[in-house]
């Protein structure tokens, strides 16, 4: 005869935790002010990234996260698994551009000299639209827009530059 009846219980499985925080994560600030291109790098595809503080999540593409501007805090882990949770996460924050510094003072420039002795019409020679000029010290600049500058009186100070860009500083001086 068959023996009496035992219920058995399967226990739920339970996943095991997920691992550690990843290491080895960077970040690259974007290459221009107001770019999106900054990116956090160090990643795989067994990661997943959030920009919302953990609400929502978007798996890891490749070996790097791109598409974000300066100060975007971008929260990386491990993700989920059939077997174990999602890992702990690591926030990583897109660095501020930085301006690289500008180039050099401008050379080859040269200067030609009123034709009379109260007139004001001398010259700088050999400046470009990537420059501009200062009259005051450098308190205040204006733009070159052609291959010279004129209207100057003898002895008069001008100090040109090349103009900052979106990714430099502006340039050294020269004074003519």
């Amino acid at each position: 005869n068959a023996g009496a009846a035992v219920t058995v219980v399967v226990p739920e499985f339970v996943k095991a935790d997920g691992p550690a925080a990843p290491s080895g994560l960077g970040a690259t600030a974007p290459t221009s002010k107001n770019g999106t291109d900054g990116k956090v790098t160090g990643v795989d595809e067994t990661m997943e990234y959030s920009t919302d503080g953990g609400t929502t999540w978007k798996p890891v593409v490749g070996t790097s996260i791109t598409g974000f501007i300066d100060g975007t805090n971008v929260t990386v882990r491990v993700k989920e698994t059939d077997t174990t949770k999602a890992g702990a996460s690591k926030v990583i924050v897109i660095p501020d551009f930085v301006k690289e510094d500008g180039p050099a003072a401008p050379g080859g420039l040269s200067a030609t000299a009123p034709t009379s002795k109260n007139g004001t019409d001398g010259k700088v020679l050999g400046v470009d639209a990537t420059m501009e000029y200062s009259i005051d010290g450098g308190a205040t600049w204006k733009p070159v827009t052609g291959t010279e500058i004129g209207g100057f009186a003898r002895k008069a100070e001008v100090t040109v530059r090349v103009k900052e860009t979106d990714t430099t500083k502006a340039g050294a001086t020269v004074t003519i």
